[in-house]
């Protein structure tokens, strides 16, 4: 609760990382006790899984961009209390795949002492080291990839874990019932989330 960040917008039920600290500081049995509660029941609440689309117009765009729907990066909003349970979930998650050796050396993403500077550098000695020796380096990537990342993919992925506990259980659960939000002139607009 103390790593969590105060300036972050917070999601449709407006409890912000301020509310959530004040409450853990004079009373955490109240938190404790419902994430206690969310991982002896597998269950992460469908109320925590709806996000609400929020568009920004995108850095050097102008007045004449405004209908282009490019022009703007949709930010969604999740509720606090789930952004936590996540972290917690993650954390748990990443300490068992660093226990049995489970991530791959290459991994710089979501790794503690790893960065994107670490990803780079090691990409410049490959290139490198290709140039030396005469032969060609090809770099592949897929702009937006984490954006059209099924679920269904990352569910198999968690089930090959072999890593079956409530933890689990409590991951592979936020990916149901997700839902996004977006209000619109004729009212909030909500449809399922499979992806991203």
């Amino acid at each position: 609760m103390q790593k969590v960040p105060i300036k972050k917008a917070p999601g449709y039920d407006g409890i912000d990382f301020i509310v959530l600290k004040a409450i853990f500081r004079t009373n955490p049995d109240i938190l404790i006790t419902f994430y206690n509660k969310c991982l002896s029941l597998q269950c992460y609440p469908n109320p925590l899984k709806t996000g609400v689309i929020v568009l920004f117009l995108k850095k050097g765009k102008n007045k004449s961009d405004i209908s282009d729907i490019k022009s703007y990066l949709p930010v969604s909003l999740l509720p606090t209390l789930g952004k936590i349970l996540e972290k917690l979930l993650l954390e748990r998650l990443n300490h068992h795949l660093r226990r049995n050796n489970l991530q791959h050396p290459n991994q710089y993403g979501f790794r503690t002492n790893r960065s994107p500077e670490e990803a780079i550098l090691d990409l410049l000695d490959k290139i490198n080291s290709a140039k030396n020796s005469n032969q060609h380096a090809l770099i592949l990537g897929h702009q937006g990839a984490i954006d059209h990342l099924q679920y269904t993919s990352i569910k198999n992925s968690l089930d090959n874990l072999k890593y079956h506990n409530n933890t689990l259980e409590t991951l592979i659960d936020i990916l149901s019932n997700r839902k996004v939000a977006i209000n619109t002139s004729q009212g909030p607009e909500t449809w399922n989330q499979q992806q991203g």
